[in-house]
């Protein structure tokens, strides 16, 4: 994964954008490649500002899929 470029936070107007934009530009280059590897691990999903996010991740321990909400 790239590391993203620009520092923000949500109370930084359009500087905020800009990093929700990296941020999801490397999200979903992440689970395009994970899909094409066949080892997706985790749903990940964001409020409309991208100051919340939810999700669930899992894994595969002899046979159990354990799953955790994030």
């Amino acid at each position: 994964m790239p590391l993203l470029k620009t520092v923000a936070g949500p109370l930084d107007g359009d500087l905020w954008i800009e990093r929700l934009k990296e941020e999801y530009t490397v999200l979903i280059q992440y689970i395009n490649s994970n899909n094409e590897t066949d080892s997706e691990w985790f749903t990940v999903e964001s409020n409309e500002d991208g100051t919340k996010w939810t999700g669930k991740c899992w894994i595969l321990v002899n046979l159990v899929r354990y799953e955790f909400e994030l």
